[in-house]
């Protein structure tokens, strides 16, 4: 339960990071991107959050998830970019 809510806001923080990244003149397509997916994913677990639906699994997926996210963040931001602009 406790590790959902970190995850929920923690998956909001970085979707707002991503929109003062955009707000401060960085590269939108790829903020943006990333952004979005901080946002559905926080959408998710909050709406897990308020159903009381806790289960292993939605954990396991979005720690995956980020940790894939922001291990790779400078060549996925790069590769967005060249294949957008």
């Amino acid at each position: 339960i406790t590790l959902t809510r970190v995850l929920a806001y923690f998956s909001l923080f970085y979707a707002l990071l991503k929109a003062v990244a955009i707000f401060g003149g960085h590269w939108f397509w790829p903020n943006f991107i990333l952004g979005i997916v901080g946002a559905i994913v926080a959408y998710l677990l909050f709406r897990v959050i308020r159903t009381a639906d806790y289960k292993w699994i939605y954990a396991v997926i979005c720690i995956v998830l980020f940790s894939v996210i922001r291990f790779y963040e400078e060549q996925l931001m790069a590769y967005i970019y060249n294949l957008l602009s």
